[in-house]
C-alpha cells in the first residue's frame, strides 16, 4: 500500500489520505492532481510504501497532554481524536 505525502513536513495531505494498491497507482494519482493544478511544486511531494513511511520517513512532534501536562511524542499525522493534547480527544 502506497501514500502521497509532503516531503518537507511529512504530512499526508487531507485530500490525499487515500491508500493506493501499487506505487504506479499512487504516481498516476499524483499526476492527475497536477493536471488539475494544486498550487504546490511537484518535487515537494513524494510517494512511499505506507509501512516504510511510518517507520522511516514520518516526523515525530513533541506535545503536552492536555490534562496531565506531561510531554509525549507522536507522529505528525495523528488525527485530533487520537491526540491527548486536544480537547476533542478528552471529550469523546
Amino acid at each position: 500500500m502506497y501514500i502521497i505525502y509532503d516531503k518537507e513536513t511529512t504530512m499526508i495531505l487531507p485530500h490525499w489520505d487515500k491508500v493506493y494498491a501499487t506505487e504506479a497507482d499512487a504516481k498516476r494519482a499524483l499526476t492527475r492532481v497536477f493536471v488539475n493544478g494544486i498550487g504546490l511544486p511537484r518535487e515537494s511531494l513524494g510517494v512511499a510504501e505506507l509501512n516504510y513511511f511510518r517507520a522511516h520517513i514520518e516526523k515525530q512532534v513533541t506535545k503536552r497532554n492536555l490534562l496531565s501536562k506531561k510531554e509525549f511524542t507522536q507522529p505528525v499525522n495523528t488525527p485530533g481524536c487520537c491526540d491527548p493534547s486536544t480537547e476533542q480527544y478528552w471529550s469523546m
